[in-house]
Order: C-alpha cells, then structure tokens, then sequence
C-alpha cells in the first residue's frame, strides 16, 4: 500500500463505522410509528365491562348523541405494563367509541371498542413510549364510530393527569 491509499481506507472504513451505527439506531433505538386509529370499528374491547342500562338519549336525524364519563386520573404501571383509569359509554349513547390515551404526542394505550353500556378500567401499555416514574399531562382521545361501525367526522380529547409508577 501506498501512503495516498492509508487515508482512502481510514476515510471507508469510517463511512462504514458510520453506517452500521445509523442502521443499529433505525433498527433497536428509534421509537416505532405511532398507533394510527382504526377507520372501522375494532372489536370489543377484552377489558370491557357492562354497564347497567339506561333510556337512551335523542338523536337527531342524521347526528348522533352521545354521553361520557369518565375519571381525569390516570396512572399507569411500569410493572405491570398496565393503564388503570376510568371511561364509560353509558347506555343512553348511541354511538360506540374507541379510547386513546395520550402523552406528548404518543399514544400509550388504545382500547378497542366501546359500545353503548361498556366501560373501562384497565388498557395495556403499548410499547410506544419510554416512560419514566412522574406526573405527565395527557389526554384521552375519544373517536366515535356510527351504528353501522363508520368513523364519524368528529372527535373528541379530554385532557387528564397520568401517573406513571
């Protein structure tokens, strides 16, 4: 070897140092895509319970009404890899929802369907985010689906306290 190629091979196998930690980063440390929601109705959620039942609201021709309740705390266990929290679609709604809760853009829970007379006290973490134990400001971010399981135009978000241990 010459001494012109030396640098050459040093200025390659940096490229390629270079290279492999880009790939190495895309591949384990990047965080995921986030969770898109579903454009059709999911199934029911597995952590739904029923609710008791109620007269149901008027609906207007066209529209739909719904009612919500639900707790602004939210905590979530690393240990678990649980969300513990409260949300219910009383049975006087006529549309069924899907819950989202959010942290910094991030979507870290996502129930399944919601139909009138369910609710929820329990999501799993999904894998989305890198949380540490503290308090964040979040938001549960509802979507509404119609009788025949389309999307409607408008949703909703909550904004709640989470808790993360």
């Amino acid at each position: 070897m010459d001494k012109r190629s030396k640098p050459l091979i040093l200025i390659l196998v940096l490229i390629a140092f270079i290279s492999a930690l880009i790939a190495f980063w895309a591949v384990f440390l990047r965080d995921p895509a986030p969770v898109l929601p579903p454009d059709e109705l999911p199934s029911l959620e597995t952590n739904a319970i029923p609710t008791e039942e109620e007269e149901k609201m008027d609906q207007p021709e066209g529209g739909g009404s719904v009612n919500i309740t639900y707790s602004d705390q939210v905590t979530i266990s690393l240990a678990d890899q649980t969300v513990g929290l409260y949300f219910s679609n009383p049975s006087r709604s006529n549309q069924s929802m899907v819950l989202e809760v959010i942290i910094q853009g991030v979507t870290v829970a996502q129930s399944g369907a919601l139909p009138p007379g369910y609710l929820v006290e329990t999501l799993p973490l999904l894998g989305t985010a890198k949380l540490s134990a503290g308090t964040y400001e979040g938001k549960f971010h509802v979507l509404f689906y119609d009788n025949a399981g389309g999307k409607a135009i408008l949703d909703t978000e909550i904004p709640v306290t989470i808790t993360v241990t």
